[in-house]
């Protein structure tokens, strides 16, 4: 019964939680005050994506809905999207998909991503968006255990692991749980 009632509880947080982001989406690209607070108190943040490192998955202007629900007992998995920060600034929120796990080697050839000597299946990247040198190559290079390597869809034009490293585990916030179109733009 108690474990019940928690449960009951804790979706109710999540719910009043997405309902306040998608009735106010939060305008930041930094973890501001209200993001941390909605975080700690739910487990769920929400997110206005600003850059088109995720096209055409997420859209600038989407709403992004986070939980950390999914990762208390379990690893974030390849091809999971995720919304984390890198070491050198803990206050800037990024939101990436999951390519490859600590204790494999990853490279990128003529565009495709290779993880563990087999090529990974990703039609959320579309061949138009692997025309520079960096989307199309990246040499062979071992992820450490405890660490992820991350990538945007739109592999043009994202800050990803292949400029800023390895995401540490800890340093996860969450699973990208609901992504919620643009109502501004007129899309």
């Amino acid at each position: 019964m108690k474990r019940t009632k928690a449960i009951v509880i804790s979706c109710g947080l999540t719910i009043i939680a997405a309902i306040v982001c998608a009735a106010d989406p939060l305008d930041n690209k930094t973890m501001d005050a209200f993001s941390k607070l909605m975080e700690k108190l739910t487990g769920v943040a929400g997110f206005t994506m600003r850059a088109d490192a995720m096209e055409p998955t997420i859209m600038p202007g989407d709403t992004i809905i986070a939980s950390e629900a999914p990762y208390r007992n379990a690893d974030p998995q390849p091809g999971d999207i995720i919304v984390f920060t890198y070491p050198a600034d803990t206050s800037v929120a990024f939101v990436s998909r999951v390519i490859a796990l600590g204790d494999t080697t990853l490279e990128v050839r003529s565009g495709l991503a290779v993880v563990g000597g087999h090529v990974v299946r990703e039609d959320y990247v579309p061949d138009s968006e692997k025309k520079t040198p960096d989307a199309r190559t990246f040499a062979a290079t071992h992820v450490p255990a405890g660490q992820l390597f991350v990538m945007g869809d739109n592999r043009d034009h994202s800050e990803d692991s292949r400029y800023k490293g390895f995401v540490p585990r800890n340093l996860v916030i969450g699973k990208v749980m609901k992504i919620l179109g643009n109502t501004h733009s007129g899309k």
